[in-house]
């Protein structure tokens, strides 16, 4: 159980790699991912399912801002103490 009271998961090596292999590429089909993680199709769907219905991962469209005409930018960094989810729920 993390500080904030969430459950934390452990993540085994697959699931790393899935994750991993994934960050690169997004849409890679289950048949090209899991020989490269060691796993049958259906491993790697169930993990990923796992994954995703945890809220360990999500599946986002990452927008390019400059094809959108968008030519400023900003990152910002917010350090909390407390609660967390109640923090990033009023910056939201």
């Amino acid at each position: 159980m993390a500080s904030d009271g969430s459950e934390v998961f452990l993540l085994d090596d697959v699931d790393k790699a899935i994750i991993r292999e994934l960050q690169i590429d997004g849409r890679i089909p289950f048949a090209q991912l899991s020989p490269k993680v060691g796993l049958s199709q259906a491993a790697v769907r169930q993990r990923v399912k796992r994954l995703t219905e945890r809220g360990v991962m999500q599946v986002v469209a990452v927008t390019d801002p400059l094809s959108l005409g968008l030519s400023t930018q900003a990152m910002v960094g917010i350090a909390v103490t407390g609660d967390v989810r109640a923090v990033a729920a009023a910056v939201a």
